[in-house]
């Protein structure tokens, strides 16, 4: 089983903490901190969902959020590639 790492995030916009989990092998495979993740969550409003853009230092502390205001689409590139996809549903 694959070993992740957990980590708590403030939503902007809900002002709600959400946690995210992250495999060891994506952190082992950044190139240089803070590095970018996307996170997604559904808001208390039917059919919105919050995208934020989240920067992890080293230590997994959250140094920036930035709520991303717009659509977010998943390109055929990625839907024909699925391997270049992490994606993590946590309820």
């Amino acid at each position: 089983m694959e070993e992740l790492e957990s980590v708590n995030i403030l939503c902007p916009v809900c002002k709600k903490v959400y946690k995210i989990e992250i495999s060891k092998e994506i952190i082992e495979g950044v190139s240089g901190f803070p590095f970018p993740i996307i996170a997604m969550h559904a808001s208390e409003e039917i059919g919105k969902i919050h995208t934020l853009l989240v920067y992890l230092d080293e230590s997994l502390k959250c140094r920036h959020i930035e709520h991303i205001d717009k659509r977010v689409f998943i390109t055929p590139y990625i839907i024909y590639n699925p391997c270049l996809l992490n994606v993590y549903c946590h309820k």
